[in-house]
């Protein structure tokens, strides 16, 4: 496994959770090289950081991740 790997899970999810294949590919940085596009696609902001929250929501991940500790503030070596 390299770091690399995680966004490729990322995607899987993504896809999984069939959020739509612009908006995954505007939350991993991806673009569409290649592929027909239009010049309106360039305008505008791209997606309203709410919009990606809520697309992100629907993710499932296949695991648990526990919630990391609070900050006690105190560091114990």
């Amino acid at each position: 496994m390299v770091f690399h790997s995680l966004r490729h899970s990322f995607k899987d999810l993504c896809r999984n959770a069939l959020i739509p294949r612009d908006l995954h590919h505007a939350l991993t940085g991806h673009s569409n090289p290649g592929e027909a596009s239009n010049v309106g696609d360039e305008y505008g902001d791209g997606y309203a950081l709410e919009i990606k929250l809520e697309q992100m929501a629907k993710i499932t991940l296949p695991l648990d991740i526990p919630r990391p500790l609070a900050f006690t503030g105190s560091a114990s070596v």
